[in-house]
């Protein structure tokens, strides 16, 4: 009883009752006690988002559900069963320009697009201007463009119509903890999107990612190139209509369409010009 008052209190943290259970056997039992372990870790979950193994350990092991939960809460790596179970929402930043804000429900005072991701690589959403657009995944360390292919890593590869949209960085909300994803041109949540104005870390102006740490993913995206979030293998693709070229832009192998490959090599000095642009926004 002792101990959960102090819990109660606000005198007492993991560390302080690690630091009890060196004391002595007395000590110990208090400070290792289920109920204490129980009473701390309200404070930790209430509110918050934790793995189902995590909750599902605080009703047998309140002390090792604890540890655990402050563990994962610095985790920025979606496992597949988050990233496929989590019924995501998608909205634009409005930097990805007028014309994209226009036909966003959340820019039209509506709820956010609904989006799911699915094992095999694919995506649903319930927005009807882009229900029939090709929309993948792939994990952000993936060395190919096969939907689903990687391994878990903190970011997120969309590629919209066979080419690469700037990648989605994984974090997590700083109050409670869920995961969202953005680029800097768009954000996904795995909570309710609020609506602007009323989450300040959730509007444009509170989120981390924007086009000065994406500036080269966004330009090369721009250009047509695909494989904007990773380098691409040396080769070329013959394909007939659709032929494209790796080019080398100041060490940065990307697979642009064939046109824009012969204007950069064909160009005195087109390829000095994008690679100058890429630094230049690299550094801003």
């Amino acid at each position: 009883a002792g101990g959960r008052a102090w819990v109660q209190q606000g005198k007492t943290t993991m560390r302080s009752l690690g630091m009890c259970s060196c004391v002595n056997k007395q000590w110990a039992s208090i400070a290792t006690a289920q109920p204490v372990w129980l009473e701390l870790g309200k404070l930790l979950w209430k509110g918050r988002y934790f793995p189902q193994h995590v909750n599902d350990l605080r009703s047998v092991d309140a002390r090792t559900a604890y540890r655990l939960s402050v563990e994962d809460a610095a985790r920025n790596t979606l496992t597949i069963e988050e990233l496929t179970s989590f019924q995501w929402e998608f909205r634009f930043k409005r930097a990805a320009g007028p014309q994209w804000v226009y036909y966003d429900p959340y820019w039209q005072d509506a709820p956010a697009t609904k989006v799911q991701f699915h094992k095999d690589g694919s995506s649903t959403r319930d927005n009807p201007v882009m229900a029939d657009v090709s929309i993948t995944w792939r994990w952000g360390n993936s060395k190919t463009m096969v939907p689903a292919s990687g391994s878990p890593c903190p970011s997120i590869q969309g590629t919209v119509v066979g080419r690469d949209v700037p990648s989605y960085i994984v974090s997590r909300h700083p109050v409670h903890n869920h995961f969202l994803m953005q680029s800097c041109w768009a954000l996904y949540t795995a909570f309710p999107m609020p609506a602007p104005g009323v989450d300040p870390l959730m509007d444009d102006d509170g989120l981390e990612v924007g086009l000065r740490q994406q500036s080269s993913e966004a330009l090369l995206y721009n250009l047509g190139a695909t494989g904007a979030g990773h380098v691409v293998e040396e080769g070329e693709d013959d394909d007939e209509e659709d032929a494209r070229v790796i080019v080398n832009v100041g060490g940065i192998h990307v697979q642009v369409p064939a046109e824009v490959g012969r204007a950069l090599m064909a160009e005195e000095g087109a390829r000095d010009a994008v690679l100058r642009i890429l630094r230049e926004l690299q550094g801003d």
